[in-house]
């Protein structure tokens, strides 16, 4: 497995400002975790919903003290803010896409003590500035953030000396291999969060939101409609390709291919497979050309 310890890289986001008495109660009230809690210099993750519980965004949402910042990737916050803006009516809360470009560093730290001296270096030159934030983050595992304007990205760097930067290939394979979804290829209307793997930023018993009696439905049943899955090939299938396997002589329908990446010459791909036909002993395959391409289970 590899391990990105001692490395970083940097990702373009948007950001939503939310102003007003309500935000928190009303980010709370339609999203999927416990933001209620949140309190001044705190963040967390959350995923913004459908009535069928399939993912609209995902974000992190930061107390800004007398404002609430929404993170997200980059490309997704148009959707969100439309999303958001249909179900805001009497409440306090106002809304703005922020014209700015940012950037979030994720650093890989190797043990506590590293992560507690680079956090309070950064917190001795940083502290009190505006558009800079600092916080944990559990998405890539544990990781140091830093989300800053992108114009005034090359300020970190000097801290960043003794880090190398992962490329590109590094970081999807360190992706797939474990299973983390990006929009848009696993993040997006078509799964639910729980099929994604992404049950740490959901709350099933903090109330009512969008999408909360599904998942509740889903979670209650133990029974996944998929789940997300990785494969090894030995030749790239393409994104999108349909995963099958035979039955009685029969060729069935299964899954769908969504991230491919090639790695140190060895081809790694991340696929839902319904539940109902999946088993660690199935040969699972797609058709490329008229080519069947094998699927070797990995995790």
């Amino acid at each position: 497995m590899i391990s990105l310890a001692k490395k970083y890289f940097i990702r373009p986001v948007a950001v939503i400002e939310g102003r007003g008495s309500e935000v928190i109660d009303f980010l709370n009230r339609i999203s999927s975790n416990q933001l209620k809690t949140l309190k001044p210099g705190q963040n967390a993750g959350t995923i913004f919903l459908n009535d069928k519980g399939r993912i609209i965004g995902f974000a992190k949402i930061i107390n800004d003290f007398e404002r609430i910042l929404i993170n997200t990737e980059k490309g997704t916050e148009k959707v969100i803010s439309e999303h958001l803006e249909k179900y805001i009516f009497n409440d306090d809360v106002k809304l703005t896409l922020l014209e700015s470009e940012h950037s979030e560093t994720y650093i890989f730290y190797e043990d506590i003590n590293e992560y507690i001296e680079f956090r309070n270096e950064i917190i001795k030159n940083y502290s009190g500035k505006r558009n800079f934030f600092y916080y944990t983050d559990s998405l890539y595992g544990n990781t140091f953030n830093i989300l800053i304007k992108r114009e005034e990205l090359h300020h970190i760097f000097e801290y960043l000396k003794d880090y190398k930067k992962a490329d590109e290939g590094m970081i999807e394979y360190y992706r797939i291999i474990n299973k983390i979804p990006k929009y848009p290829n696993e993040i997006n209307d078509t799964f639910n969060p729980l099929e994604c793997g992404l049950e740490k930023y959901i709350s099933l018993d903090k109330g009512c939101y969008t999408g909360q009696e599904v998942l509740a439905r889903i979670d209650s049943r133990k029974k996944l409609p998929k789940s997300l899955k990785v494969f090894k090939t030995s030749t790239k299938p393409g994104d999108k390709g349909i995963i099958y396997f035979a039955q009685d002589e029969k060729e069935t329908e299964v899954g769908i291919i969504t991230s491919v990446t090639e790695y140190k010459n060895e081809i790694f791909c991340l696929g839902f497979i319904r539940t109902i036909y999946f088993s660690d002993e199935n040969e699972y395959y797609v058709i490329k050309n008229k080519e069947k391409i094998k699927l070797i289970l990995i995790n």
